[in-house]
């Protein structure tokens, strides 16, 4: 590993947390994780949902869903392409998150930690949750 790679990992790194299960089906486990993200260089501070998806078949997979951010019983991004997703797994393939991940679709943005937050994360839901064997 070269020293910018552990350079990244130190700043990128979060309390270790447990992952827990959010949906469970014969196919597909997903599970999720809350982390407080800290990227020092740029100076952002948030607080996210990590997802992890394990594919328990011997079969390709395509999940989609919508993620569903609750502002109190108010849906902020139901219905809006931008939120909606989807994922290939491979047989038996592990995906998960961590801080530095890019990919928008296995973090859930619940809050800035150093910044006023003009809305209150409720709730995360993931709607129209379908799972597509290859």
């Amino acid at each position: 590993m070269s020293i910018i790679s552990l350079i990244a990992a130190f700043l990128f790194s979060s309390p270790t947390e447990s992952w827990v299960s959010y949906k469970s089906t014969p196919q597909v486990d997903v599970l999720y994780m809350p982390s407080d993200c800290h990227d020092e260089v740029n100076g952002i501070h948030r607080n996210y949902l990590l997802l992890k998806f394990v594919n328990k078949t011997s079969q390709k997979l395509t999940i989609t869903w919508q993620h569903e951010r609750y502002e109190g019983t108010v849906c902020k991004t139901c219905n809006k392409p931008e939120y909606a997703y989807s994922l290939t797994l491979l047989p038996n393939q592990t995906i998960q998150a961590n801080c530095s991940s890019t990919e928008r679709e296995l973090k859930v943005f619940v809050k800035h930690l150093d910044l006023p937050n003009s809305g209150t994360f409720t709730r995360f839901e993931m709607g129209n949750f379908t799972v597509q064997a290859q």
